[in-house]
């Protein structure tokens, strides 16, 4: 084991643990909680760590996606409109689509991916990271409908108007806004409520908006600054690097102490408490032929299979593709039939336990590449380091997977 392999399982977590939780609440409303967090976090623990074992290319990470996302809210309302039961007919879904990626896999389909250009990789990379940007600065913007500023309201307010800060036991700890500010009041130093004619509108929460929006930023500029610190002239190489790999859990951390040093009630994210399905009235196991499914039901479903083949095999061929490139001097070569069989063996068991599907995730993928990136640490100070390969394991893989078991149980800190 490599003292690299440690920082890089710590980035890969919590550049996959973010998207898991936020694509199982987004999954949770598109499927009316037949799958949601806790069936997401089940599927990447399980799926990951199966394919960090037998996959060719462990370097390759599991995720949700976009498109899958879309496809499994399309088949939750194909189902709900016409009376079919939704876990029964996914299940099916599942069975073809498994099916059809093993006779591709057979008839060497996966030589397809020898007509993607360099046009058709940079495209799609481009496309996921706009997706991902967009998401971002769109969870900012919900941010500012939930929690709006409170406008000219402490510099309209006087020491005369009527507002009181009262703890939960019903002890008056200040006057708004001369003691203290409406911010501190409902931080979780004091949890306090506001009482009186002169205190602001039902539902204001303080500055939560403002301080989210420095911690977002805040979070991006020091990842960003200390991930280039690895190509400066300072300090010796080896320490560049250091702080280069560790860059996002820096910023992670510095931006997590602001969040505990003021105490505002930013949001968090959500991660569930017990280990059960989102939905009470639902089994861990989907049975194929229950909740009145009828006898056309796995017949009917080869045909939303079709398009699910498509989605899964350009996302995980791409994704591939990418991580296979020259440019990343990798030593063992691809196994893209490999691969697909393991990810179509996945979707069979993710469909009997009622589980999202997951496939290749770009940016996850080529972020953990980057993370194992190894130069040349024998050279003069100030000069470029050279770039050397990649460190190629299965070692990270697998125990970014298996902290995402765990994570279940550090939900509070979560």
């Amino acid at each position: 084991l490599h003292p690299q392999v440690f920082p890089a399982i710590i980035f890969i977590y919590f550049a996959c643990i973010a998207p898991t939780i936020t694509f199982g609440g987004l999954l949770e409303d598109s499927t009316d909680g037949y799958m949601g967090t806790m069936e997401m976090i089940v599927a990447s623990c399980v799926c990951g760590m199966l394919y960090a074992l037998f996959s060719a290319q462990p370097l390759t990470i599991l995720g949700a996606t976009g498109p899958m996302l879309v496809f499994e809210g399309i088949v939750y309302s194909f189902s709900a409109d016409n009376g079919i039961p939704f876990l029964q007919f996914r299940f099916w879904i599942g069975m073809w689509t498994a099916l059809y990626l093993l006779v591709m896999v057979a008839i060497d389909a996966s030589a397809l991916i020898g007509f993607f250009t360099r046009f058709t990789e940079e495209t799609f990379s481009a496309l996921i990271s706009f997706i991902f940007i967009y998401e971002a600065f769109l969870k900012i913007s919900k941010l500012e409908s939930s929690y709006p500023p409170l406008g000219n309201f402490y510099i309209n307010a006087t020491l005369e108007e009527n507002c009181s800060c009262v703890s939960p036991a019903g002890e008056v700890i200040g006057q708004l806004p001369s003691d203290l500010n409406l911010t501190t009041c409902k931080s979780t130093m004091y949890n306090g409520t506001t009482e009186g004619d002169g205190c602001p509108p039902d539902g204001a929460q303080g500055d939560i908006f403002f301080l989210s929006l420095i911690e977002f930023f805040g979070t991006f500029l020091i990842a960003f600054c200390l991930k280039r610190f690895r190509d400066t002239r300072f300090f010796p190489t080896r320490f560049r690097t250091v702080i280069s790999d560790f860059a996002v859990i820096i910023a992670i951390a510095a931006m997590l102490g602001v969040d505990l040093v003021y105490r505002v009630n930013t949001p968090k994210l959500f991660v569930p408490l017990e280990f059960r399905p989102t939905r009470d009235d639902r089994d861990w196991v989907v049975s194929p032929l229950g909740g009145g499914a009828k006898a056309w039901l796995p017949f009917a479903a080869s045909i939303p299979a079709i398009l699910a083949v498509i989605l899964v095999f350009m996302d995980q061929q791409i994704t591939a593709l990418l991580v296979n490139r020259r440019e990343h001097k990798l030593k063992k070569g691809p196994g893209y039939h490999l691969d697909l069989l393991v990810v179509s063996a996945l979707i069979v068991l993710c469909s009997v336990f009622g589980l999202p599907w997951l496939v290749a995730a770009t940016v996850r993928s080529v972020t953990h590449v980057s993370s194992l990136n190894v130069v040349d640490t024998n050279t003069a100070p100030g000069e470029k380091p050279k770039f050397l390969g990649v460190r190629e394991q299965r070692v990270t893989n697998f125990f970014v997977f298996a902290l995402h078991g765990i994570s279940i149980l550090a939900a509070p800190a979560l």
